[in-house]
């Protein structure tokens, strides 16, 4: 089973959607946001209809060997990130094998125009 990422950018939201109210300076600015984290399995399936008995133990996550995060070597890694710097898809997913030990599948949607 993986995790998938659902990051989104809302100008590229905006557009696919079609129902967003754009600020009268323009395009909102090339932020994202992550939407939220969801288990998939490799098929494209994913699980539903859990059991409630069974519920997230957030301990498991962070004793996972995986998961190495502690708040001082997140803030180490942070600490680098540049506010309105650009980073390759490569350094990304790169970043997020080191941090998690596992591959990152990373897309984008585009517009009609065809923009990312």
């Amino acid at each position: 089973m993986l995790v998938k990422s659902k990051p989104e950018w809302p100008p590229a939201l905006c557009d696919q959607k079609q129902s967003c109210c754009y600020p009268t300076t323009g395009k909102p600015t090339l932020d994202f946001g992550v939407h939220g984290l969801w288990p998939n399995y490799h098929n494209g399936s994913y699980p539903s209809s859990c059991d409630n008995t069974n519920l997230y133990d957030e301990t498991e996550l962070s004793s996972s060997p995986a998961s190495n995060y502690s708040i001082k070597s997140q803030n180490k890694h942070v600490a680098g990130i540049e506010p309105g710097g650009f980073y390759s898809l490569e350094v990304i997913k790169e970043a997020v094998k080191n941090g998690t030990g596992h591959e990152a599948a990373i897309e984008c949607n585009k517009d009609a125009l065809g923009n990312n």
